[in-house]
């Protein structure tokens, strides 16, 4: 069913689309730390948060908006993005920090068990 919405309407759920999409750019930051910030992790990690996040943008300009594409969307998303990095993804990244630490202190506690040794030779 196709819905007209007003452009008060579209901007808080472009703003919201931003946020979502900031998200998005977070879990793939995040990838790339744990794969230790190589380069070429980098550089994989930033193409496909980018073709995610034009995906979304995509998907929610041919939901929302009928396919019309519009400057101040393009623009809200992008504060809905800043908004998220400024925000949330601080708090994220303090969850990412403690999920990385752990992921890596239970990892050093199995190579360094008799399991380990076994797997290392």
């Amino acid at each position: 069913m196709l819905k007209y919405y007003k452009q008060w309407q579209l901007a808080l759920i472009f703003i919201a689309v931003g946020i979502a999409c900031g998200i998005v750019f977070g879990i793939f930051t995040f990838i790339r730390i744990i794969t230790g910030n190589k380069k070429f992790m980098q550089i994989i990690t930033d193409a496909l948060s980018t073709i995610c996040i034009a995906i979304i943008y995509v998907i929610a300009i041919n939901i929302f908006n009928w396919g019309v594409h519009r400057f101040f969307l393009i623009l809200l998303m992008f504060v809905g993005i800043l908004l998220e990095r400024k925000t949330l993804g601080k708090l994220f990244a303090k969850l990412y920090n403690l999920l990385y630490n752990l992921v890596v202190s239970r990892i050093r506690v199995v190579s360094n068990s008799k399991l380990g040794r076994i797997l290392r030779r």
